[in-house]
């Protein structure tokens, strides 16, 4: 399997490179007149968008969440939200630049991504059929994950993580993206309804294959968790922030 690539994939998921309109065949030829076109780098400055505040008369002691030890990773600590999303938004832009240079935004309506292939440890080209995107509105995009094209370009064979992919990626998604400065800065994300919609249905594709046994329990608890918290979530934004490539 070509891990990077389903990373890379699983990235444009959790930003939220997602779509709302009814869902398009990855053959459909689809011609798009957008400033969003190009090739656009993750933003020097900070490339993640995390914000994520608790409705007013939480303290941050309450809102917290507890990281059960991972051997090898992490010991058990709990980590008040605005320390967790600090600490993430510290490490994440890091993690990040060593998997992808750019992410691609074409005219006939695909979006690729230049990322490092671990498994031969170079840098290649997504193919097209992917990802395909529409603009819906001047704040809103459009993208359709291709279940059958992922599942074959990154080599899945397990028939759950099969079966939870092709059900979770039938339907396109809606999220926010901003331009700015010219047009020459891009910023996607997610909000708290856009996840609170979603959460509830991650936690099977989390239980399947994907993640290794002895730790879906931990999965299943932080997930439950994290619903605890959207209960008393006033804002929350996940994305990235990419500026044009010059």
């Amino acid at each position: 399997m070509k891990k990077n690539l389903f990373t890379l994939l699983m990235v444009f998921g959790c930003v939220g490179l997602f779509a709302a309109c009814s869902s398009s065949s990855k053959d459909e030829v689809v011609e798009i007149d957008s400033p969003l076109i190009g090739t656009w780098n993750l933003n020097e400055a900070g490339s993640v968008i995390f914000n994520w505040e608790a409705i007013e008369g939480v303290s941050d002691e309450e809102f917290s969440i507890n990281i059960p030890d991972i051997p090898g990773f992490i010991e058990e600590q709990d980590y008040e939200v605005s320390s967790l999303v600090s600490m993430l938004k510290f490490i994440l832009p890091g993690v990040l630049k060593e998997k992808i240079k750019t992410i691609n935004f074409l005219a006939n309506g695909n979006i690729t991504a230049h990322y490092f292939d671990g498994a031969d440890n170079s840098w290649k080209d997504s193919p097209e059929g992917l990802a395909t995107y529409r603009v819906l509105n001047k704040n809103k995009l459009s993208v359709q994950l291709h279940a059958k094209a992922i599942i074959e370009e990154a080599g899945i064979t397990d028939e759950q993580s099969i079966a939870a992919m092709t059900k979770y990626m039938k339907e396109p998604f809606v999220v926010n993206y901003d331009l700015g400065k010219d047009d020459n800065e891009l910023d996607c994300f997610v909000d708290k309804a856009f996840v609170a919609k979603y959460m509830q249905e991650l936690l099977p594709v989390l239980q399947s294959d994907v993640i290794p046994e002895a730790f879906k329990p931990v999965v299943e608890d932080l997930v439950n968790q994290f619903q605890g918290l959207f209960e008393q979530t006033e804002k929350f934004e996940l994305g990235l922030s990419l500026e044009r490539a010059k």
